[in-house]
């Protein structure tokens, strides 16, 4: 007379999800009966990476208000936003879409850690999306009134098609020119 031990797992795990199991074992000495056993896949969220750069040739020595607002809105639930020690900030606001307002002040922090395989990299705000659904988007707009600042980006303003799991930037710089 032996016993029968089972434990029920997913052989395949497909990327950007993860597993949750629920009353799937280990079983020991399991007789005889029946149970159920879920196995749930569920989407990694995005993360969306947004750095901020100020050009300050053109201001000739002016000084220039270096704080910076850039909106996301996504085509799904805004998950979580972290500041950054610089004292930027990041804050759900309350608009028609998905949206959060990253507020930065002067350029982005810079990876200042010996020997970290980011050393010299702006460090990113970043913001987790949900991709319960797949094929997010966002888009990202510099909230700015100032005709002496030309803003630009790297991404075009949107990032299509992100899937469970991914990441993805976009880099603001801001270019201060006075007449």
């Amino acid at each position: 007379n032996g016993s029968l031990v089972c434990e029920i797992t997913e052989t395949t795990q497909t990327e950007g999800y993860v597993t949750s199991y629920e009353n799937c074992g280990p079983y020991v000495n399991w007789t005889i009966g029946e149970w159920t056993c879920a196995l749930t896949n569920v989407a990694k969220p995005a993360t969306i990476n947004v750095t901020k750069v100020w050009n300050l040739e053109g201001a000739g020595g002016d000084p220039v208000d270096q704080n910076a607002t850039i909106r996301l809105t996504a085509t799904t639930d805004i998950l979580a936003c972290a500041d950054d020690s610089d004292g930027s900030t990041c804050a759900v606001v309350d608009c028609d879409d998905y949206c959060v307002d990253l507020d930065f002040v002067g350029d982005s922090p810079t990876d200042d850690t010996p020997n970290s395989p980011t050393f010299g990299e702006l460090i990113p705000q970043k913001v987790l999306v949900d991709t319960n659904f797949g094929g997010v988007t966002v888009s990202l707009a510099e909230i700015n009134s100032n005709s002496a600042i030309e803003v630009t980006n790297d991404c075009g303003g949107v990032i299509e098609d992100i899937e469970p799991g991914d990441s993805a930037s976009c880099g603001f710089t801001n270019t201060v020119f006075f007449e």
